[in-house]
């Protein structure tokens, strides 16, 4: 019953952080522009503190459980870390009024140290409480896991449950309650969400048993050589999973519209696949030894066929527009029927890469016990990957790349980890076998057709009615349609 309600509080953790996130990315547009690039920095600082703070918070968890290695002290220690979530929210509109004006002097200079001012007074309105939003899965990790043989269950029950939590604040932000409330409204209601978090696993605290012996001690000789290995394999598919994560709100912008909403759709239907994969390692009876590479290799076989889907993204959101009529009348059951089909074409493939960080966390538990730091550790290098997926994908490869280059990238990327981690877990045959494959991927991702330009005609989001070609499939539509029949622009 413990862990139920502990799983229960996690996402209700992760929709109050990622809601606050979202409103206060809204209000950092003053000071960084409302473009891309911002939104870019805004994002990192928050995935930059994210980092540290898995990182602070897994080391942490060893002094939290002491020598009677009681569960309570771990979810006093998370009862604190949101409770100052809460304090920071509940503060933020006042901190932010007081930065604004230090930004409109740094608007003397347009250049880039007006712009470097911008970013460090980002980073210190949002940078404390991302490093503690970095507590949650470490700390949580150790709370929920019986023993080290029950490690990735719980590290992917919590990821899982963290991950639905951030989904439904995503999309509750952008849809429902930023327009409701405002930013400001939205960071005081989280406050509260975060205060009320933090009594109830102080409650949940008071009531709970003792963590396992061996989760105090390790129980193997640590091998750091070995465990670096797994922690790159983590930052490098962090790294391609943010890159493709802008790559896809990059289509959806030209599918959909370049609205908030569609970039918070795309952004919840990768969180809720990202738990759907997470609770699918916790339902595993036994876990093999060759999953942690499989999954990947599986992962890049499917990104394959997403591929060849993409550029027809833009007439698939047509005919669903079109099916449901005037966009005033049908505005939420339209996102609704997008949400789903993105989700049926991302479930599998993006929920493998879910998948990976609880697969790593079982297969290192055995050579350290110490839950809470491995995880910690691990969720720190995924969070510093996708960091830098972010800001490389978010604006240094796309003013290199174009849109298809920048997936096939993410592709290569998902390809060399998925050989790194098979080189870990398998015998000199299967790596020499990994290693072939990996240049045959390679090969094959050369020789990928470039994706169309006149497939990516933003006006087809704004055609609500049927025309010649709707009905007769996307080849049709695109090869047969007439300039006059769908706005397009040339950018």
């Amino acid at each position: 019953m413990v862990r139920l309600l502990a799983l229960l509080l996690t996402v209700l953790a992760g929709f109050a952080a990622f809601a606050c996130e979202r409103a206060w990315r809204e209000q950092l547009s003053a000071l960084l522009g409302s473009g891309g690039e911002a939104d870019a920095v805004a994002l990192a600082v928050f995935l930059g503190g994210l980092s540290i703070g898995c990182a602070l918070f897994g080391r942490a968890t060893r002094r939290a459980l002491g020598r009677a290695r009681r569960r309570a002290r771990l979810f006093f220690l998370y009862a604190r870390v949101e409770a100052a979530l809460g304090a920071f929210a509940l503060a933020f509109p006042i901190l932010f009024s007081v930065a604004e004006p230090l930004s409109l002097r740094g608007a003397l200079d347009p250049g880039a140290l007006g712009f470097a001012l911008d970013v460090a007074l980002a980073a210190l309105l949002i940078g404390p409480p991302a490093i503690l939003t970095g507590g949650a899965l470490p700390v949580l990790t150790l709370a929920l896991s019986g023993n080290s043989a029950d490690a990735a269950r719980a590290a992917a029950r919590v990821f899982g449950a963290y991950a639905l939590g951030v989904c439904a604040g995503v999309l509750a932000a952008a849809c429902w309650l930023l327009p409701l409330l405002g930013p400001d409204g939205v960071s005081w209601a989280m406050g509260g969400l975060h205060l009320a978090a933090a009594a109830a696993f102080a409650g949940l605290g008071r009531g709970a048993g003792d963590v396992a012996p061996e989760s105090g001690a390790p129980r193997v000789a640590q091998q750091r050589p070995r465990n670096a290995a797994w922690s790159g394999g983590a930052a490098l598919a962090g790294f391609a999973t943010a890159t493709l994560l802008v790559a896809f709100v990059r289509i959806g912008s030209l599918a959909l519209g370049a609205t908030q909403s569609a970039a918070a759709m795309l952004v919840a239907v990768f969180a809720l696949c990202v738990a759907l994969g997470s609770f699918a390692v916790s339902a595993l009876p036994r876990i093999p030894r060759g999953l942690v590479a499989g999954s990947q290799w599986a992962l890049v076989g499917l990104l394959f066929f997403v591929y060849l889907w993409a550029p027809d993204a833009g007439y698939w959101t047509h005919w669903i527009r079109v099916r449901l009529g005037g966009l005033e009348a049908a505005f939420f059951p339209y996102h609704l029927a997008v949400f789903a089909a993105a989700l049926g074409v991302l479930a599998i493939p993006i929920g493998l890469a879910g998948a990976l960080l609880p697969l790593l966390l079982h297969r290192l538990r055995r050579d350290r016990c110490d839950l809470g730091a491995v995880a910690g550790r691990l969720y720190a290098w995924c969070a510093l990957g996708a960091l830098m997926g972010v800001l490389m994908g978010g604006y240094g490869l796309l003013v290199r790349f174009d849109l298809h280059e920048l997936f096939r990238i993410a592709m290569a990327c998902f390809a060399i980890a998925a050989t790194a981690l098979s080189l870990l877990a398998f015998d000199r045959t299967s790596r020499a076998i990994a290693a072939l494959v990996l240049l045959l991927t390679l090969a094959a991702l050369a020789r990928l057709p470039a994706w169309p330009t006149d497939r990516w005609a933003p006006g087809t989001f704004r055609t609500r009615r049927p025309i010649a070609t709707t009905f007769l499939g996307a080849e049709a539509f695109f090869e047969r349609r007439g300039a006059s029949e769908v706005v397009f622009y040339e950018d």
